[in-house]
C-alpha cells in the first residue's frame, strides 16, 4: 500500500457673597457658565469693564469700582430732550462665542415728564427688548432671562414724539451688575516632556502642558494619577474677585504654560501600568454648568524595582550569546546564555552598573516578573545562563536615577510534542490508542495535528486532530480498517504556532505500529 489510509474528524444659577442679588435662571444650562461682577460693591477690578456710552443730552457718571460710589449714573440735562436720542451706558461681549445668558441689576429708575429709564437686553437675532417702571425712588431689582445675547444697556431718554421739556427728576442709577456668561468653546491641550515619551518611567519626571482658550481663558490645570488627584493649580493672572465672580468676560490667560513635576516613586503611582490623565478647564461659578473641560489620558509603566546605579550608561547592549542575538530560535529544552555591554559616553567599559532581569511569556499581556540581578565586571559585560523554558521575552533595565534604559530580548522556543501508541502490532480493522502531551505552560487546549504514512512514502497526510486537556495531556483512538496488506505505518504528532501557546510549533518523534492482514 502506497498511501495512509485516511479518516476525517470534525444647574440653578447663584452668585456667592452677594446681599439681595436676583439672578436669571436660563432656560436650560450652558456649558462654562460664569458671573461677571461688573458694578458689584465688592469689586475693585470692576472697572476693568468696558461700557461704550452715548449720552450727549444726559449728565453721566461712571464709578463703577473706582472711589465714590459703585454706580452707573444717567440724568437728564436741563432743556427739551429729543425724542429719538437715548442716553446711554452698554456693555457688548466680545465674542459670540461668550453669550450673555443672565443677569441682574439693583436699579433706581425715576421716570419724569416724558423721560424713560429702561435696562434693554440686545439679542441681533430679535431685537432689542427693554423693562423699567417708576420706582418712586426705592431701589428695586430687575432681570430678565437673555437667550444667548450680545449687550445690556442701560437707557434714559425721552419716547414723547414732541419731546421732553423739563423732567429734571429723571434718572437711572445702577448698581451691583451681574451678568452670568457662557464659554462655548472648549480648551485646546497639549502635552510633553519625559511622562507622556514611550518608554519604562522611574523616579522623578515632568509633564509640560501648554493649554489655550481664546474665549473666557484657562482656570485650571489639573492631573490625576490613577483617579487621585496629584496636582490641581489655577491659571496665574486670573481676575477673580471672589470665589467664582470674575472681573472680565476673558477674565483668565488666554494660554496656560507650566511644567509639573510628578515622582512615580510615591503614590498613588505603582509599579506597572498607570493611568494619569491631565485636563485643562476654562472659567465657571459654582452652582452653574460645569466648565468647559479637555482631558487627555495616558498609559504610562512605571518600574522602579531595579535599583539606582552610581554610574550611567550612553550604551547598553544585550542578547543570547557571544553576538547578542536579539531573536534567537532554541529547540526545546535549551539553556541559553544571556549576555551584554554596559559602556560610557566615551565607549569605555562601565563596571558595577546594575542590571536587573525581567521576563513574561511571549504573547502575554500581563506584567514583567524580575528574577535575577546581574552587574557588570571591570571590562563592562554581564552574562547568565537562562534555565530551560518556552518562549519569552526577557527585559533588562540600568537606572540612573528617573533615566532609565531599557532593552528587550525575545527567546522563541521549538515545542516539543510526545506520543505514544497502546500496540505496536495489531491485525486489520483492529485500533490503537494514542497517547500524547505538549511541554507548559499555558498547555490546555493546545491542537495537536496527527500524521501518518505508509513507511517509505514521502508524504505526511493528517488523519486527525486532539485538543489537549488542562494539564496539556491528549488521547485519541484509530482504527485501521482499510489495510488491505501487511503494512508498517509511521504516526507523529505536529504542533502549529497558536493563540497564546508560548512555543513555536513543533513535530514529536515518529512512532511506527505493524497493520497485518489475514
Amino acid at each position: 500500500m502506497n498511501k495512509f489510509e485516511m479518516r476525517n474528524h470534525l444647574p440653578t444659577l447663584c452668585a456667592a457673597g452677594v446681599l439681595l442679588l436676583m439672578l436669571v435662571i436660563p432656560n436650560q444650562a450652558q456649558a462654562g457658565q460664569f458671573t461677571v461682577a461688573m458694578c458689584g460693591d465688592q469689586s475693585a477690578a470692576a472697572h476693568s469693564f468696558k461700557f461704550d456710552r452715548n449720552s450727549t443730552r444726559f449728565r453721566s457718571a461712571a464709578a463703577c469700582g473706582g472711589s465714590g460710589s459703585a454706580d452707573l449714573k444717567l440724568e437728564v440735562e436741563e432743556g427739551r430732550t429729543s425724542g429719538s436720542r437715548w442716553g446711554r451706558w452698554r456693555t457688548v461681549s466680545p465674542s459670540p462665542h461668550l453669550p450673555i445668558v443672565g443677569w441682574s441689576v439693583r436699579a433706581h429708575i425715576r421716570d419724569s415728564n416724558g423721560l424713560v429709564g429702561r435696562i434693554c437686553f440686545e439679542r441681533t437675532s430679535v431685537g432689542t427688548r427693554c423693562l423699567g417702571d417708576d420706582t418712586n425712588g426705592s431701589y428695586r431689582l430687575h432681570g430678565a432671562v437673555a437667550p444667548d445675547g450680545e449687550a445690556i444697556a442701560l437707557r434714559l431718554g425721552c419716547f414723547l414724539e414732541k419731546g421732553c421739556e423739563g423732567g429734571k427728576d429723571a434718572h437711572l442709577f445702577a448698581r451691583n451688575m451681574y451678568l452670568t456668561v457662557a464659554d462655548r468653546v472648549e480648551p485646546v491641550l497639549e502635552l510633553s516632556g519625559p511622562l507622556v515619551s514611550p518608554g519604562l518611567k522611574a523616579g522623578e519626571t515632568f509633564v509640560g502642558v501648554v493649554a489655550r482658550d481664546r474665549e473666557s481663558g484657562i482656570h485650571r490645570v489639573e492631573v490625576t494619577v490613577n483617579g487621585v488627584v496629584v496636582e490641581s493649580r489655577i491659571a496665574s493672572g486670573c481676575r477673580e474677585t471672589s470665589s467664582g465672580t470674575f472681573a472680565g468676560y476673558s477674565p483668565c490667560p488666554a494660554e496656560s504654560e507650566s511644567a509639573i513635576a510628578l515622582d512615580t516613586e510615591a503614590a498613588p503611582f505603582l509599579d506597572g501600568v498607570n493611568r494619569v490623565e491631565v485636563c485643562a478647564s476654562d472659567v465657571s461659578t459654582p452652582g452653574l454648568a460645569e466648565a468647559n473641560r479637555t482631558c487627555q489620558v495616558t498609559s504610562i509603566e512605571v518600574d522602579n524595582s531595579c535599583p539606582s546605579s552610581p554610574t550611567s550608561a550612553s550604551s547598553f547592549r544585550a542578547g543570547i550569546g557571544p553576538g547578542f542575538d536579539q531573536s534567537p530560535i532554541l529547540e526545546y529544552g535549551s539553556s541559553p546564555e544571556l549576555s551584554g555591554k554596559v559602556t560610557a559616553p566615551t565607549g569605555a567599559p562601565v563596571s558595577g552598573a546594575v542590571i536587573c532581569v525581567q521576563e513574561r511569556s511571549l504573547g502575554s499581556s500581563g506584567a514583567f516578573r524580575e528574577f535575577a540581578e546581574m552587574r557588570s565586571g571591570p571590562d563592562g559585560r554581564f552574562a547568565m545562563r537562562l534555565g530551560a523554558g518556552h518562549s519569552r521575552e526577557i527585559r533588562l533595565i540600568q537606572r540612573a536615577g528617573s533615566v532609565i534604559w531599557v532593552r528587550e530580548v525575545t527567546v522563541r522556543v521549538r515545542t516539543r510534542p510526545s506520543i505514544r501508541l497502546s500496540r505496536e502490532r495489531l491485525k486489520g480493522g483492529g485500533c490503537v490508542e494514542i497517547k500524547g502531551s505538549v511541554p507548559g505552560p499555558q498547555n490546555g487546549g493546545v491542537v495537536i495535528g496527527l500524521q501518518g504514512r505508509a513507511r517509505g512514502s514521502s508524504r505526511w497526510m493528517t488523519f486527525g486532530d486532539a485538543v489537549t486537556r488542562s494539564d496539556g495531556t491528549m488521547t485519541y483512538r484509530y482504527c485501521f480498517r482499510a489495510t488491505s496488506s501487511t503494512t508498517v505505518y509511521e504516526l507523529r504528532a505536529v504542533v502549529k504556532d497558536q493563540g497564546i501557546y508560548p512555543y513555536l510549533g513543533g513535530v514529536s518523534a515518529v512512532r511506527r505500529v505493524r497493520v497485518t492482514v489475514g
